[in-house]
């Protein structure tokens, strides 16, 4: 014992963790992608009808701290299926050869 009476290590008992089912964790992922393709979709309109209303050039603030246009997120939306759609392209392409 430490002058505090703490128990030692040896004398603490922990208690098992319950076993969580494969199920319940594959709920908790497809509502956690859900909702972070919502809350992105979200965003993504604001900042399209910010565009549409002329406001486009306005600056915000990230969550990282840079500021950026609504504009430019916009577009960096727009472009990114794109280039993921031409990645995936590129890799099933390169497979067959």
């Amino acid at each position: 014992m430490c002058r505090h009476s703490c128990p030692t290590l040896d004398e603490h008992t922990l208690a098992p963790r319950p076993a969580i089912s494969k199920q319940f964790r594959r709920r908790v992922t497809i509502i956690g992608v859900a909702l972070v393709i919502v809350a992105l979709a979200n965003f993504v309109i604001y900042a399209a009808r910010k565009v549409a209303e002329g406001h486009g050039l306005d600056l915000y603030v990230t969550g990282s701290g840079a500021k950026t246009s609504y504009l430019s997120t916009v577009v960096l939306f727009a472009i990114l299926p794109v280039f993921l759609g031409a990645a995936w392209i590129w890799s099933r392409w390169s497979k067959e050869d």
